[in-house]
């Protein structure tokens, strides 16, 4: 790829940025453009192009710390994008019951501000209430000798599919079949990735068609106006050789005699005979710079649908790049345990 197409791709890269961005202000849009790629891609993409973690009391408690502290959480903004779902047990809410008063201590705020930004918080989660006994009864094994508080947690691990549990809890991470996941950074760029790849796949899909009609339809017409511009050339000419073939037909044969002889003198004259082959040469002249201006209209058509051509593979290429990574990281996640 060359330096041009290199900075193509880049600005490339920037207009998707700036798409991300627009759809992610319309959370129904977005759910609809991951609808429908989910729908028509579903050999592709084996599954849906979807996050789901659980998440603990420590982490809840972060992100009220988060908000208390900037006005804004940090994961559970992400929830506005629909490539992303946080579940939790509704044993939660109890705990932030128990906790209040200690959150409110350790955040330096009111009790009535921890249950306000807690209940904000709370919105944003999906909680499970029926969690089967099988599940429980494992968990416990794992590790109710440890901490029960933990138990919930593990249970919705164990009774649901899910990505894995976001946690910082030392007991749920010693654990070492669960999936865990610490870094909440990388949650963001996964979210990212679904977002870009989805609307690459989507804008391929719904452009490809208008933009391969209508590139054909500009060829085809470059094409029309030069063979309607060497046919009007060619018919003048015809046109004007069969008037006088006609005009020569009409006159009297004592007529075509004379004009027959006058023409015989002339083409043994040897002057006649230079201004003839001069005509002549003259029109051979006409006809090589028409060919020539044909062959440089060409070799123009040919640069611009090269320049075409080339921007148009680097628009796909980038595309497909994002989409592809997308597809990627889906069947990776789907692979690991949980």
């Amino acid at each position: 790829m060359n330096r041009n197409l290199e900075e193509i791709s880049k600005e490339i890269d920037k207009v998707l940025e700036q798409i991300v961005s627009y759809f992610k202000g319309n959370g129904e849009l977005l759910a609809d453009i991951k609808n429908y790629v989910e729908k028509n891609s579903q050999n592709i993409v084996s599954g849906k192009i979807e996050l789901k973690f659980i998440i603990d009391m420590n982490i809840l408690m972060d992100e009220i710390s988060s908000y208390a502290k900037v006005g804004n959480f940090f994961l559970l903004k992400l929830t506005d994008t629909p490539f992303l779902k946080f579940v939790a047990p509704r044993y939660l809410e109890q705990e932030v019951k128990n906790k209040t008063l200690h959150m409110a201590e350790l955040f330096k705020i009111s009790e009535d501000e921890v249950q306000r930004i807690a209940a904000i918080a709370m919105k944003k989660l999906n909680f499970v209430d029926d969690i089967d006994k099988q599940s429980f009864c494992r968990a416990c094994k794992k590790i109710a000798g440890r901490d029960l508080k933990d138990v919930p947690y593990l249970a919705l691990y164990f009774s649901s599919p899910s990505h894995g549990i976001i946690t910082r809890d030392k007991d749920i991470i010693s654990i070492s079949e669960l999936n865990i996941w610490k870094d909440k950074r990388k949650v963001a760029k996964i979210v990212t990735i679904f977002e870009k790849g989805t609307i690459s796949l989507f804008v391929i899909a719904k452009s490809a068609e208008y933009l391969s009609r209508n590139f054909y339809l500009i060829c085809a017409s470059l094409f029309k106006f030069l063979g309607e511009l060497f046919k009007k050339i060619v018919n003048s000419f015809s046109g004007a050789t069969k008037v006088l073939i006609n005009g020569l037909k009409e006159l009297p044969p004592l007529a075509k005699t004379f004009i027959g002889c006058v023409i015989s003198f002339l083409i043994l004259c040897k002057e006649t005979r230079e201004v003839i082959i001069a005509l002549i040469k003259e029109f051979l002249r006409v006809l090589k710079m028409l060919a020539e201006i044909f062959s440089m209209i060409f070799k123009m058509l040919g640069r611009i649908l090269e320049v075409i051509t080339g921007i148009s593979s680097t628009v796909l290429y980038r595309f497909f790049e994002h989409f592809d990574e997308a597809v990627k990281t889906i069947k990776e996640l789907n692979t690991q345990p949980g």
